[in-house]
């Protein structure tokens, strides 16, 4: 969440170029033995860091997990699908939290946009009220401690301010899991043959379970975080929550549903209003009939419609499906790791042969512009690099693949150059 500076009154001039402070929330359920509820503790950090990446994200859970009394054993955690948390650097570092907080994430579930909403949209909201509500008593949001004065009052809320040790962290430190995207349960086991590996499978408790080992893709040590974390505020008040147990059977189909529904309601419904329902559906009846008459023939109506859409479901699951016939897409369930086309990031990457030819195509035209290579100029000599067998042409990428490895490349090599610059 992202908070910018509010002032009872402001001019054009200064709601623009705001910068403001970076908020993470953590909500932390715990379950009450003796009156049954949840307890609910919200860790709010906000920060003048405002990078939201994997290592700000373990900074916060590292000021969580030193200031949880008692610690849990374990943690189930939930979150959106933000890339600074379904990423390869957090779920590396996530398996570490046995070892260095003695807790075991038994699951971490990623819930895509517009999915669902938790608790968290519901704390994120009496933040923004809170806020609103201070600034319109007269009061300025300039600085960082202004934040905690307006939250002051929030059942359950902690804040304190949170600075992520950025020396400690190592750019390149971990690679990309491949696939990472299609996962949206992710464990890590403490126990058994899979102890020390990454689990990951297409939905909560659905899937084939896909194993990874830390050290594949791992360059150096994980470090654990030690951010400075200032001092947490006092909750005045409690949040609980009641915990509420479904007894007997509570869903059927929708069909029986609005079956149900609709007799139970009908005994209400005039004469008139039966009349008109009956007429409606062309179904004959005398005029002398009383209520209840034509409640039953309404009701024996609606009993067979239900029956006709559960012999026409039955009737689709006997239909027989040739599996020879051509269709291009796998047959199953409609999950993101079954994606075939329209998928982000679904394209190849440059091999290690072709980013070592780009790089050499690019550095000659760096040492005589007369000599510059284009895109199509580089995609020639990779064609000519699959002709003597260098490469296979299944490697060679497309020239806008081409123009875009060019424009990043400029980029980085502009900026190295000039942090060599400034060294000197």
């Amino acid at each position: 969440m992202r908070i910018l500076p509010k002032r009872i009154r402001e001019t054009k001039q200064d709601f623009y170029a705001k910068r403001g402070w970076a908020l993470h929330t953590v909500l932390v359920y715990s379950k009450n033995q003796e009156s049954n509820e949840l307890e609910i503790q919200a860790f709010d950090h906000w920060s003048n860091d405002n990078r939201q990446d994997a290592w700000f994200t373990a900074s916060s859970f590292d000021a969580v997990f030193t200031l949880l009394d008692p610690k849990p054993k374990w943690v189930i955690v939930m979150s959106d699908n933000g890339p600074h948390y379904h990423c390869s650097e957090t779920m590396a570092l996530v398996s570490k939290w046995a070892e260095w907080y003695n807790i075991e994430c038994k699951k971490w579930c990623f819930l895509e946009a517009g999915e669902a909403k938790t608790s968290i949209d519901s704390h994120h909201a009496q933040i923004s009220h809170a806020i609103k509500r201070y600034v319109r008593l007269g009061f300025d949001l300039t600085t960082g401690e202004d934040i905690e004065k307006a939250l002051d009052g929030l059942s359950g809320t902690a804040i304190a301010y949170l600075k992520p040790n950025r020396d400690q962290r190592s750019q390149s430190n971990v690679k990309t899991i491949p696939g990472i995207s299609n996962w949206f349960e992710w464990s890590w086991p403490t126990e058994g043959p899979l102890a020390g590996y990454i689990c990951a499978r297409d939905l909560p408790n659905f899937g084939e379970m896909m194993t990874f080992s830390v050290s594949k893709f791992t360059k150096t040590e994980l470090v654990q975080p030690e951010p400075m974390v200032g001092e947490h505020s006092k909750a005045s008040l409690k949040w609980t929550m009641p915990i509420y147990r479904a007894s007997g059977k509570l869903i059927f189909s929708m069909a029986l549903m609005a079956f149900q529904f609709n007799r139970s309601h009908l005994l209400r419904w005039t004469v008139d209003k039966l009349k008109d329902e009956l007429n409606r559906r062309n179904i004959h009846f005398d005029i002398g009939m009383g209520q209840g008459e034509l409640v039953n023939l309404l009701k024996q109506e609606i009993g067979e419609e239900s029956q006709i859409g559960e012999e026409s479901r039955e009737d689709f699951s006997k239909t027989d499906i040739d599996e020879n016939q051509i269709f291009h897409l796998q047959l199953g369930w409609a999950l993101k790791c079954n994606q075939k086309y329209g998928k982000k990031g679904s394209g190849k990457r440059l091999v290690k042969e072709v980013v070592t030819a780009l790089t050499h195509f690019f550095m000659v035209g760096q040492r005589d512009p007369s000599d510059r290579y284009t895109a199509k100029d580089m995609l020639d000599g990779l064609k000519e690099m699959a002709e003597n067998g260098e490469i296979t042409t299944e490697v060679i990428p497309s020239l806008k693949t081409i123009e875009n490895w060019i424009t990043r490349y400029s980029s980085l090599s502009k900026k190295k150059h000039a942090e060599r610059f400034l060294e000197e």
